[in-house]
């Protein structure tokens, strides 16, 4: 591969970015990283975050050689990344909640962020509305780990009824406590995943994807030969195989090398 591209999160997740990017710049090659070995990253400590961060930069800036790395989590994106970034000599882009975006489509300037536990309760979080809320605007988050889970069990493809229900009930109770809300930033980028349930349920409200700013925001690329690598590092402990995870690019009709990798975690 010339000058990857290389996309990595915990899981499936990322692989919506790295579909994006392969549209929208065909001659590139893409390194796709699936880090299940330290799944779920909305479940670890910053310090922690911030080892298994570092750790996957490196494994990629030293074997894969790539032009620009994608972090495709909004966790580390909002919380690790800047401290990150000084140690890799590799630019990267972050994946953040499209919160501005958001209000600017809102009729009621009512916003919920959708994402897991430690983004959404976190300080830096937080920060970042501040940052970007104006006067009578107003943001709301919530924990939707139980919506990702279904995403990265496999759940929302091989059990839809459950899928269905449990997306429905989530929104539901959002709204009796919202009811203005009107758009939502599917602020885990396993959310987009479920975009077809979303839209089914509630098609009068408005779902905002972060990867389109992420692809919109890469300007200059280095052409390949259009090849897309995908990789999957393990862990003794983690309870998701790398059996379950192939069946779950086959049953989404991902037809990609795949290489399992080990990560050394770097303290």
């Amino acid at each position: 591969m010339h000058k990857p591209i290389a996309i990595f999160d915990a899981g499936i997740g990322s692989y919506s970015i790295t579909e994006k990017l392969a549209k929208t710049f065909p001659k590139a090659d893409l390194i796709y990283l699936a880090d299940r070995g330290s799944f779920p990253y909305g479940h670890k400590t910053l310090p922690e975050l911030s080892s298994i961060i570092f750790s996957a930069m490196q494994f990629l800036q030293n074997n894969y050689d790539p032009q620009l790395i994608v972090l495709a989590s909004n966790v580390p994106s909002i919380t690790v990344l800047e401290q990150v970034r000084k140690l890799i000599d590799v630019p990267i882009v972050g994946v953040y909640p499209p919160v501005k975006k958001a209000l600017n489509i809102s009729n009621t300037s009512m916003v919920g962020v959708l994402g897991v536990q430690s983004l959404v309760r976190s300080e830096q979080m937080a920060h970042y509305i501040e940052r970007n809320v104006g006067p009578k605007q107003q943001v709301e988050c919530f924990d939707a780990s139980e919506l990702v889970h279904l995403v990265e069990s496999g759940e929302f493809l091989f059990d839809q009824a459950k899928t269905r229900k449990t997306i429905k009930a989530f929104i539901e109770a959002i709204l009796v406590q919202h009811p203005t809300i009107d758009t939502f930033t599917l602020s885990s980028t396993h959310l987009p995943w479920l975009l077809d349930y979303f839209t089914d349920l509630f098609p009068s409200l408005n779902y905002l994807d972060p990867a389109d700013d992420v692809v919109a925001g890469i300007e200059s690329i280095i052409d390949g030969n259009g090849e897309i690598l995908g990789l999957v590092s393990t862990s003794a402990n983690n309870q998701f195989s790398v059996d379950d995870f192939k069946k779950m690019l086959n049953t989404l009709n991902i037809d990609i090398p795949l290489e399992q990798v080990t990560i050394a975690q770097i303290v």
